[in-house]
């Protein structure tokens, strides 16, 4: 998870044990470490169920300065330019 504003990038390592998917259900809340903002996880209303799509809203840097970026294992550059 990165956010715009505050310029903090969030590692959560997918598994299979899924505890991956608290980070992106509906109502769940965690603190942005950068900015100390709450961050509360609310649906778009597009898509149902597990499938609606999620926004994380900071209490300090707005609705729209969060996003979730994914990559597969393996995808990424083993060397920085």
């Amino acid at each position: 998870m990165a956010c715009s504003m505050c310029k903090h990038v969030m590692v959560q390592h997918v598994t299979k044990d899924k505890s991956h998917v608290k980070m992106l259900s509906i109502g769940q809340k965690h603190k942005c470490a950068a900015c100390g903002g709450s961050v509360t996880v609310v649906g778009t209303g597009k898509g149902k169920g597990k499938n609606e799509e999620v926004n994380h809203v900071c209490s300090k840097c707005g609705d729209d300065a969060m996003f979730v970026c994914a990559t597969k294992p393996g995808s990424g550059s083993k060397h920085h330019h």
